[in-house]
């Protein structure tokens, strides 16, 4: 009888063992799962004028993100594309970020003001006058929005605009936006406009006049003679240096990973934090197959140009998880 009733008594005190080990899995699940699709930790908490003013104070452009919560799309943006490490680099250093629910007082003033008509809305704003500057809206699997194509049209719009020139002038309204490049919109209302012409005004009143150019002459219009070849420059000698420079292979552990955005393809690469700039240079002329032409290389924000002559680290230059885009000079 006691070995009979001590085993009943092993018996319930297993199972009731093996019922808080899987209560307690299910509990640490679910949490996995909620904080995956949670919203990152870099929104900008408060009403949108909140969010314009930051930015305008900042210099910084507002990123808007409305979204649907029934609509599974725009939960994996919050896993896939606002917890990527180099889209989180890029939008804190550039964007004020608002994210919303479509049910929200504040999101359905912005719907009705943009005409939003599908989710997930993602916008680029300049804050000081409130126009919609490029939007996406919708998920498909022919076009979708990954970490990847949001890094493109976000570098793409920060190297083209600039809070040193005046704002653009509203254009019409373009074909849907698409993440290959920027569509430029207009966002609507008496109050934009105001604001638009007011910074216009300013930035005229500040700028100094320019004279327009005089007509060609018939002695300026006549066809030069042809130049002689110019002499290679310390420039030129410098580019074709890099074409035939060692590049280190990546690090076997762990390293400075860098996101190139080349003329011609993306490529993700890691170097040691202490390799120096030139050699940054030399694979991308590599990579590209520049074969001595010049080009240069912009990184940060605002994107600045980087030296080719300079004598610092990746580190120093604090170029681990930025993105460094490549243009040709003319």
């Amino acid at each position: 009888y006691d070995a009979r009733r001590a085993g009943e008594i092993e018996h319930r005190t297993w199972d009731v063992d093996e019922d808080e080990m899987v209560g307690s899995d299910n509990h640490k699940a679910s949490k996995n799962l909620s904080d995956m699709f949670s919203p990152p930790q870099y929104l900008f908490v408060g009403p949108f004028q909140a969010a314009r003013q930051a930015a305008k104070d900042s210099k910084r452009w507002m990123l808007v993100n409305i979204q649907s919560d029934g609509d599974f799309a725009c939960h994996a943006l919050n896993r896939d594309v606002w917890k990527d490490e180099m889209v989180e680099s890029l939008v804190q250093s550039g964007f004020i970020f608002w994210q919303q629910s479509d049910k929200s007082e504040e999101a359905k003033t912005y719907i009705e003001r943009y005409q939003v008509n599908s989710f997930p809305h993602i916008a680029f704003l300049d804050p000081r006058t409130s126009r919609k500057c490029w939007s996406k809206e919708g998920w498909s699997m022919e076009n979708p929005v990954t970490a990847e194509t949001f890094m493109e049209a976000a570098v793409d719009f920060c190297d083209r605009n600039s809070f040193e020139r005046p704002p653009a002038a509203p254009r019409s309204r373009a074909s849907s936006g698409s993440m290959g490049g920027p569509t430029l919109e207009r966002g609507g209302d008496k109050e934009e406009d105001e604001a638009l012409q007011m910074a216009l005004r300013a930035s005229m009143e500040d700028g100094p006049s320019v004279l327009p150019p005089a007509p060609p002459t018939a002695a300026s219009s006549a066809a030069p003679a042809a130049p002689l070849p110019p002499a290679p420059t310390a420039e030129e000698s410098i580019y074709s240096k890099f074409t035939t420079m060692t590049v280190p292979p990546p690090p076997p552990n762990s390293g400075s990973k860098i996101n190139f955005r080349l003329c011609s393809s993306k490529v993700v690469r890691t170097f040691e934090p202490n390799t120096q700039l030139a050699v940054i240079f030399a694979f991308v002329a590599q990579e590209e197959g520049a074969d001595g032409k010049e080009f240069e290389l912009r990184a940060g924000y605002p994107p600045k140009v980087l030296d080719p002559h300079g004598k610092v680290s990746i580190e120093e230059l604090k170029l681990a998880g930025e993105t460094v885009t490549m243009r040709w000079k003319d």
